[in-house]
C-alpha cells in the first residue's frame, strides 16, 4: 500500500512537473503560486554579456565584437589607465564583472580560452585582455 501511494506520489509530481506548470501554481514550493505563462517576483535585468562567435583570422583575439570598440577606446599608453578605464566602462555597460590586464608586449600574447567571455586588443607596445568573470 505505501509502495504504490509512494508511486502514485512520484508520477504525479512528475507529470505536474512535465506537463503543467511544476508546484508553483500550487501555491507551495517557494514559486510564490504565479503559474507559468507569467512569471512574476523580482526580476533580473538581461544583459547579453556574450555574443555567438564566428572564426576568422581577424577577430581570433576578440571574439566580442561590442568589447573590442571599449578597448579600443579605453586603450592609452599607459597599462595603469588603460586597464582601470576598460574594467570600469565594461562593468558600467554589462553590469557584469571582469578581469582586465595591461601590460607592455614585445611579441604576440599567449593564452588558452575554452569560452568566449574574452577579448585581447594591442595598441603600440601595450597589449589589453579583458576576461568575464561568470558565476
Amino acid at each position: 500500500m505505501k509502495t504504490s501511494i509512494l508511486f502514485i506520489v512520484l508520477i504525479s509530481s512528475f507529470v505536474i512537473d512535465v506537463f503543467g506548470c511544476g508546484f508553483g501554481s500550487l501555491g507551495g514550493g517557494g514559486g510564490g503560486g504565479c503559474g507559468c505563462s507569467n512569471p512574476c517576483g523580482r526580476k533580473k535585468r538581461e544583459v547579453q554579456l556574450l555574443e555567438p562567435h564566428l572564426r576568422t583570422e581577424d577577430q581570433i583575439l576578440c571574439p566580442q565584437t561590442e568589447w573590442k570598440k571599449i578597448m579600443e577606446d579605453s586603450t592609452t599608453g599607459e597599462a595603469e589607465t588603460s586597464k582601470l578605464a576598460i574594467q570600469s566602462t565594461l562593468y558600467k555597460k554589462y553590469d557584469s564583472k571582469f578581469f582586465v590586464f595591461c601590460g607592455a608586449i614585445d611579441k604576440k600574447p599567449q593564452f588558452a580560452a575554452n569560452g568566449e567571455g574574452f577579448c585581447v586588443h594591442s595598441k603600440d607596445n601595450m597589449t589589453c585582455m579583458a576576461i568575464a568573470l561568470i558565476g
